[in-house]
């Protein structure tokens, strides 16, 4: 069963709502602003229509969320000093290898 959408035309919601539901399920909806949901996890026709709606209910809401910004972090002084003590370690180690003589 298939359940479309038109975002475009909906009142419900305002414009900018509309441009970040139709951003997020941009690979679900057509150039005219009509998002199509399939479902065909049921047997029966109505099964799949109530799943179809309630899936669309889930994206529009998920697409609908703010999302948090990330912000940069700098890595700790502590975390950079290890690491590159133990490149210096790994870095003796594979010399000492290296410099030993098996010749005759």
């Amino acid at each position: 069963m298939t359940v479309l959408f038109d975002v475009a035309r909906c009142r419900r919601y305002s414009d900018e709502q509309k441009r970040r539901i139709l951003k997020r399920l941009a690979t679900r909806a057509d150039k005219n602003g009509v998002v199509r949901v399939v479902c065909q996890r049921y047997r029966t026709q109505k099964a799949n229509r109530e799943g179809a709606v309630e899936r669309l209910g889930e994206l529009v809401g998920e697409a609908l969320k703010k999302r948090r910004v990330r912000r940069k972090t700098k890595v700790p002084a502590y975390a950079r000093e290890k690491r590159l003590a133990e490149k210096k370690r790994r870095s003796r180690l594979k010399k000492q290898r290296a410099d030993r003589d098996f010749g005759d």
